[in-house]
């Protein structure tokens, strides 16, 4: 016995079989089939199905008779069936809908007014309130989670950042690594940004990883670690900024080489490039 969600495809074929056995006219080899697949996932088996059948079945069952439907056949498919007898009537059939003519059936169905028109009707509109009902009890599937590219999240944030300042990378007093281009960008409202690279040199992760920092009004004393990062093998990267703390008023961002999983304080002696906010 499975408890896992089942594919929608079992949950869709299920449902026509329930469906196809509450009206009476499932075949033998699709009774197996549903036996077996509702051992298999017990969570949908439902006898809404059925329930709906069966009150319309006995409201079939004497010409001069037509029960209330019960309670059970909830108000969503009563709007259903009545928006129905709307759109669907023509002019053979009776003026109102079923269910609310209740006691007034009988006397409706002995004008010139066909009885056999409006059974005829009601298995339609059956037929049609348990496909509703379908739609209210059946399981439904998940949506799998938008995953985005590191590049549609850049362009998504470039184009949604009140507040956006951009600026571009330059070597930094004598880098380490030369040629470096790319560049920031950065939203003091939202607290975060985006850094952008190109020829940047791949790193080995076990031994040394990108570091960026913040400085704003506070100086360079206080300094701010904003992402540590590595960079894929044609030397590329983008990377979201995550300041540890809040930023006020950002000037400069640079980045340097530290140890792996970065540093709580750097020397800065490892440089790369540098990117100014200001003037």
């Amino acid at each position: 016995m499975s408890t896992q969600h089942p594919p929608e495809h079992v949950v869709e074929r299920v449902v026509d079989l329930q469906i196809d056995q509450a009206v009476g006219c499932i075949a033998e080899n699709d009774l197996r089939e549903l036996n077996h697949l509702l051992l298999q996932y017990p969570q949908l088996r439902t006898e809404e199905y059925e329930y709906a059948a069966s009150a319309v079945e006995r409201a079939l069952t004497k010409d001069d008779e037509i029960e209330e439907l019960p309670d059970q056949f909830s108000a969503s498919m009563v709007d259903v069936l009545e928006s129905f007898s709307v759109s669907g009537r023509d002019e053979n059939q009776i003026e109102e809908s079923p269910l609310r003519l209740h006691g007034d059936l009988r006397q409706s169905a002995s004008t010139t007014r066909s009885m056999s028109s409006f059974i005829g009707w009601l298995a339609a509109a059956a037929c049609l309130a348990i496909a509703a009902m379908l739609w209210f009890t059946r399981p439904m599937p998940v949506p799998p989670p938008v995953i985005q590219t590191a590049s549609e999240q850049l362009q998504q944030f470039v184009e949604s950042a009140p507040d956006l300042a951009e600026a571009d990378w330059g070597d930094w007093d004598d880098p380490e690594i030369k040629g470096v281009t790319g560049k920031v960008y950065w939203s003091e409202s939202q607290q975060s940004g985006f850094m952008q690279f190109a020829h940047l040199t791949p790193n080995n992760p076990t031994k040394e990883q990108y570091q960026l920092w913040i400085i704003d009004e506070r100086g360079l004393e206080t300094r701010v670690s904003g992402a540590i990062f590595d960079t894929d093998a044609d030397g590329s990267a983008i990377v979201q900024i995550e300041p540890s703390i809040a930023i006020r008023n950002a000037a400069l961002f640079a980045i340097t080489i530290e140890q792996p999983g970065g540093v709580w304080v750097s020397d800065m002696s490892r440089r790369v490039v540098i990117a100014s906010l200001g003037e």
